[in-house]
């Protein structure tokens, strides 16, 4: 937390990149960005955001955090959302995401969590693909669209 703009700025590169070719993505800037995640911080858990770094550099990151859902209906928290692992594609596919999944696991088992629930990952998509390594699907969705007359 003492590096909140640093990280927010990792965080904006890493996934300004890594998601550029992803479907339905849709640039933002790095204001929008961070005004996003600026919001919730207050509720994140920083050793829940790993930012992965080569030479000083960002090249991945894992974003997780608390179900607050479960405070609201009066339960006790016991899972986390991984909301994001986001690794720069040339550093995709030597391990990076997985490693990250690991231990951001193994962190919230330390911090006394019990689940880990891997959040709107799309069929197809490589962090899907480690996810299964992990996880298996509890709910799926399915996106509609309409052409509208004029």
């Amino acid at each position: 937390m003492q590096r909140i703009e640093e990280d927010l700025h990792s965080l904006y590169i890493v996934s300004r990149t890594g998601f550029q070719s992803n479907f339905l993505y849709a640039p933002i800037d790095e204001a929008e960005f961070s005004a996003q995640y600026r919001h919730i911080l207050p509720r994140v858990r920083p050793e829940m955001v790993l930012i992965a770094e080569l030479r000083n550099q960002p090249i991945g990151f894992l974003f997780e955090l608390p179900d607050l859902l479960q405070a609201g209906r009066g339960q006790a928290i016991d899972t986390v959302i991984l909301k994001t692992v986001a690794v720069l594609p040339e550093h995709a596919g030597v391990g990076l995401g997985s490693l990250l999944m690991a231990c951001g696991h193994e962190i919230a088992q330390t911090l006394g969590y019990t689940r880990v629930i891997h959040a709107l990952m799309i069929e197809g998509n490589h962090s899907r693909k480690i996810s299964h390594h992990y996880a298996h699907t509890i709910r799926r969705y399915t996106l509609f669209a309409r052409a509208l007359g004029r």
